[in-house]
């Protein structure tokens, strides 16, 4: 069978990197020639090694002059703030681009990678994400109501008062989250401390939008 050349990009422990990997066999269309993180920090190195599979560091907290090599490290303000410029960041996916043709990708998975990739990156390959949230479920305009990077799509849907939350693997496009659905997961039950309601989770009067601009 013809398989297709597959990059793998993470950002942190790569369980879903290393759920792709272990799924490989003979039967299977992919075959990962590259994992890339962009997060010194991360399992990347590992979790290619268990698997036979070059790896690959594209370095994002040095390529924007961060004082901290890695998010465990603590951001400053002043790096989070350079780290929001967009232009730049099509730059850096630039490089990524280009390290994925030398490889000669054309399938890229992207499996908990922590950043939104550049309008120019997502038009150049085939990529499929694994979204931490049901991008089934529509607000009243429509929208996908659960929507984000990391825990945002799960505190979404907390507020939203759901009892369960679903993973979305799906097509990524240019609009955050709003390619092609390809599967749901299961659903993993919301339990929340006793005494606490989606009404209650937050402080009076502070929402969801300026947590995340605090954390963020």
């Amino acid at each position: 069978m013809k398989t297709v050349p597959t990059a793998i990009l993470m950002s942190g422990s790569g369980s879903n990197a290393g759920k792709i990997l272990e799924a490989q066999g003979s039967s299977c269309s992919y075959r990962v020639v590259l994992v890339l993180s962009d997060n010194p920090e991360s399992n990347y190195r590992r979790i290619a090694a268990q698997y036979g599979v070059e790896s690959v560091l594209n370095d994002i907290y040095r390529f924007y002059g961060c004082a901290s090599r890695g998010p465990s490290r603590g951001l400053r303000d002043e790096d989070k703030k350079k780290m929001r410029d967009l232009e730049k960041r099509e730059a850096f996916d630039r490089e990524t681009e280009q390290i994925l043709k030398k490889h000669g990708v054309r399938l890229v998975a992207a499996a908990g990678y922590n950043w939104v990739l550049s309008p120019d990156f997502c038009r150049e390959f085939v990529i499929v994400n694994v979204h931490p949230g049901d991008l089934r479920a529509r607000d009243e305009q429509g929208q996908r109501r659960f929507v984000g990077l990391g825990w945002i799509p799960t505190a979404k849907a907390i507020l939203n008062g759901e009892s369960a939350v679903h993973s979305s693997t799906h097509l990524l496009t240019p609009e955050l989250d709003g390619g092609p659905l390809a599967r749901i997961s299961g659903a993993v039950s919301i339990d929340l401390p006793e005494g606490v309601t989606a009404d209650t989770i937050l402080p009076k009067g502070v929402t969801l939008g300026e947590v995340i601009g605090d954390i963020n």
